[in-house]
């Protein structure tokens, strides 16, 4: 490094106002700014040489983000209640770069989610629900033959799948644009009922049952209370769907070695062996006739994947034909987090 990048890297260095951390190969101080001092409120404590874990043993989530095997970003609440989005880079010496940015508060991300859907419900869905409606009055013209009618009827079924699409769209497109998301300690019983309450008036019109079995004592888990919800309740939805009427679906709760499941299973349809992974594709959905009969977006499962394993988790699904599905959602335990920093 030359004089003159060695004095620009100083400036940038000391007088940004993003806290910059670098850690060595052992998980040690080795460099910080000025910035990651004040954002921590660390004063004039001197961290040179000093452990990531004695560090950051009272904040898990962000211990375990430090120590992640690969690059990581994620917006982390800090003691003091600020959100920082934290950015982690392995570099080739296997040191670690760690960039510290604050990020709006909670309301105003919230915001953010509302603004970001309004624009998807005016540019998406509006024009959507107007084809619909268009081709809708084309159909009962009277001047189309059998192929004309297909052809109408395929933009219809395309037309409908978007405008379900378009709500889930929202979320999804926040978690892959990298927007911040909120991780905090999580109730994962009180956002499932959350989530079973949101449906009561769609299982009651189906004449549909939903059986749930907790066990006493959960492990809190680390995530946006409000996604964990949404991706509940679209396994729920799903079940919901491909169940028929009058069916009961179940939703059980429980941990085992530092990682809380949620398993939602219905005697429905089931899956072909063949399309168990498609199924988690965006906007993909089975061939079966009944499946193309009902309305849907193809992208709930997407999102359920996409939230899980941005939190460290992870969906699967148990099939077969003609005898249901079994939905697994899994997710590390806050615990995990917390003894693993001690």
């Amino acid at each position: 490094m030359t004089a003159a990048e060695s004095q620009l890297y100083d400036l940038l260095f000391h007088q940004t106002t993003d806290g910059f951390l670098v850690l060595n190969r052992e998980g040690q101080v080795e460099a910080y700014n000025p910035a990651f001092a004040r954002l921590l409120k660390l004063g004039d404590l001197q961290l040179t040489s000093i452990g990531v874990q004695m560090l950051f043993e009272d904040n898990p989530p962000l211990y375990r983000l430090l120590v992640a095997p690969d690059d990581q970003a994620e917006v982390i609440r800090l003691l003091d209640q600020h959100l920082v989005r934290v950015t982690v880079t392995i570099l080739n010496d296997q040191r670690r770069a760690v960039l510290f940015q604050e990020v709006a508060e909670q309301n105003t991300l919230a915001n953010m989610r509302e603004n970001f859907a309004r624009v998807i419900a005016h540019d998406l869905r509006n024009p959507v629900a107007a084809l619909i409606g268009f081709s809708a009055l084309l159909e009962t013209s009277g001047q189309l033959d059998d192929e004309h009618l297909r052809y109408l009827a395929r933009v219809q079924e395309t037309s409908a799948k978007l405008h379900y699409a378009a709500a889930d769209l929202t979320e999804l497109a926040w978690i892959e644009a990298g927007m911040p998301l909120e991780s905090r300690p999580i109730d994962f019983a009180e956002a499932a009922n959350r989530a079973i309450a949101s449906l009561e008036k769609l299982v009651d019109e189906h004449g549909m049952t939903i059986s749930v079995s907790y066990v006493k004592v959960l492990p809190h888990v680390s995530c946006d209370a409000e996604l964990l919800a949404t991706a509940v309740r679209k396994l729920l939805h799903n079940a919901l769907l491909y169940s028929g009427d009058g069916k009961s679906i179940s939703l059980r709760l429980w941990s085992e070695v530092e990682t809380v499941y949620c398993a939602v299973a219905d005697n429905g349809i089931g899956i072909d062996e063949s399309e168990q992974e498609a199924i988690f594709n965006r906007f993909y959905r089975s061939s079966d006739p009944r499946v193309q009969a009902l309305p849907g977006g193809g992208l709930g499962l997407t999102f359920a994947r996409k939230f899980a394993r941005h939190y460290g988790g992870d969906v699967s699904v148990a099939s077969a034909r003609e005898k249901g599905s079994t939905f697994t959602l899994r997710l590390p335990s806050f615990d995990r987090s917390a003894s693993a920093a001690r």
